[in-house]
């Protein structure tokens, strides 16, 4: 009896880890395509909604999810020496390098698959987009300083087009410019929390960054997103003027605001 209750909860806790892998807190990103279906249209019809939730289902838990699951295998000997990452699934040897590499390879091929039948044949180069850069992130460049916020931040923008796309927009690309400028002082931003919390240990990119360093690639997007308004005409412009207001509460937020960093902190070291 004790034997069957031991064998129930340890598969009840596997499948909470698996589940984990997910990375479901990360799902925030998916907020970038809900915003590009926003500036399109204000008026959400039950088809845009529908198909809205099947893009979440393919894209954000299916092939983000096996990407995720490929990130805690490349970075499981460096989240082992992380005092809060040491707990993640693989990094702690709950679950398998292999059997992760499964799950990931499953999530992937389902994902494509489900965009294909459910979103159609034009999806799919987006889709590949995502996969490319974020393998290119991490097997390449997240080591590499300067590009891996770079290629960190290049996955944005393909979220904010298909949410575009779904609600029947066309491409914007002055849009897309401003969401890369902003992933940018974002991810530079992640770089610093990092830094304060002890993952310098865990990737061998950080301590090559400084806190002037990231002060300074956080202005330089900042003064590019300035510079991009000044250029289109001094009108009051909404993209500008929305993510000159983002940057300022969630960039700047975060450097200088301890409430505001630690609820990025809550999301990115967990």
């Amino acid at each position: 009896m004790y034997e069957y209750v031991a064998i129930q909860e340890r598969d009840r806790s596997q499948w909470r880890s698996y589940v984990s892998l997910l990375r479901f807190p990360y799902h925030a990103s998916f907020l970038g395509v809900v915003l590009g279906s926003l500036i399109v249209t204000r008026q959400w019809s039950g088809s845009l909604i529908w198909h809205t939730f099947l893009l979440y289902i393919s894209m954000t838990v299916l092939l983000y999810g096996g990407i995720y699951t490929l990130n805690a295998i490349t970075d499981a000997r460096k989240d082992s020496r992380h005092p809060l990452k040491q707990y993640r699934p693989v990094a702690s040897g709950e679950i398998s390098r292999r059997a992760a590499a499964v799950f990931a390879a499953g999530l992937i091929f389902f994902g494509f698959i489900s965009g294909w039948v459910w979103l159609g044949a034009e999806s799919m180069p987006v889709y590949l987009l995502l996969l490319t850069l974020n393998l290119a992130y991490s097997f390449c460049f997240r080591n590499v300083i300067v590009l891996d916020v770079i290629f960190n931040s290049a996955t944005h923008p393909p979220r904010f087009l298909l949410g575009m796309w779904l609600a029947g927009g066309s491409f914007e690309w002055r849009w897309l410019i401003l969401v890369f400028l902003f992933a940018i002082g974002m991810a530079a931003s992640r770089r610093f929390v990092d830094l304060n919390n002890a993952a310098w240990k865990s990737r061998r990119s950080l301590p090559k960054y400084s806190r002037r360093r990231l002060l300074a690639i956080k202005s330089i997007a900042f003064a590019a997103i300035v510079l991009l308004w000044i250029a289109s005409g001094p009108s009051f412009q909404i993209p500008y003027v929305v993510t000159v207001c983002a940057y300022i509460v969630c960039v700047a937020g975060i450097e200088f605001i301890p409430r505001i960093r630690s609820l990025f902190e809550k999301l990115w070291l967990r």
